[in-house]
């Protein structure tokens, strides 16, 4: 995880080792009941940035901004993260791989136990 002082952050970049592919991905957790009750999962909504920039956007601006440290990324461990993510989405870039943005909302009860997880679309509005 790639976070600023103030929570924002990119949650998970993953890279295939052997396809190079990569997947940057925005986890949403929830113990409130609305959003799971009766075993349906209703969709956990983005907020400000996440939701104005849609997925694509949002993570490169984040990534950059670790990168500078900017924004309160100054922990220098999530800068350097930040320049080695960068490095391996320019390569996958480069290589004609496959570099998708995904939403996960993850469900939990009271006791954090899971009630089931959702792949959803992250795009612009």
């Amino acid at each position: 995880m790639i976070q600023n002082k103030s929570g924002k952050d990119v949650d998970i970049l993953s890279r295939n080792s052997e396809t190079v592919a990569m997947k940057k991905i925005n986890v949403k957790t929830t113990q409130q009941e609305r959003y799971w009750a009766d075993g349906a999962k209703k969709e956990m909504l983005l907020k400000g940035d996440q939701k104005t920039m849609g997925g694509e956007d949002y993570t490169n601006d984040r990534l950059n901004r670790a990168a500078r440290e900017d924004d309160g990324y100054t922990d220098g461990v999530s800068s350097r993260e930040a320049r080695e993510a960068k490095n391996a989405l320019k390569q996958a870039k480069d290589e004609g791989k496959s570099i998708d943005v995904e939403k996960h909302d993850v469900y939990v009860d009271e006791n954090g136990n899971l009630l089931g997880t959702e792949k959803r679309d992250w795009l612009k509005p």
